[in-house]
């Protein structure tokens, strides 16, 4: 069970790079935009572990979506899809 973040890859081997690089880190004194700058190359590697592309290059054709995670102390309902009907 993770507490204090929570992420979201395509692969095993890519949450297990996430998994470690979060769980090493110290978070608590950092701003957003420092946790930011520190997420980046973070995420770079899990989606290419070689490190040839640049962060813009990885970045050039997404889209930036929200994801609301809500915390239930029995860890049911973990991720809920809602649409505009909701």
């Amino acid at each position: 069970m993770r507490s204090g973040h929570a992420y979201l890859c395509g692969t095993d081997d890519a949450a297990q790079h996430v998994k470690e690089a979060l769980d090493g880190a110290e978070w608590s004194s950092l701003s957003p935009k420092q946790a930011i700058a520190k997420l980046r190359p973070i995420w770079a590697t899990a989606v290419d572990p070689t490190k040839e592309k640049s962060f813009a290059a990885l970045t050039e054709n997404l889209t930036a979506e929200v994801a609301l995670i809500e915390r239930h102390p029995k860890g049911s309902a973990r991720f809920k899809l809602l649409d505009s009907a909701e």
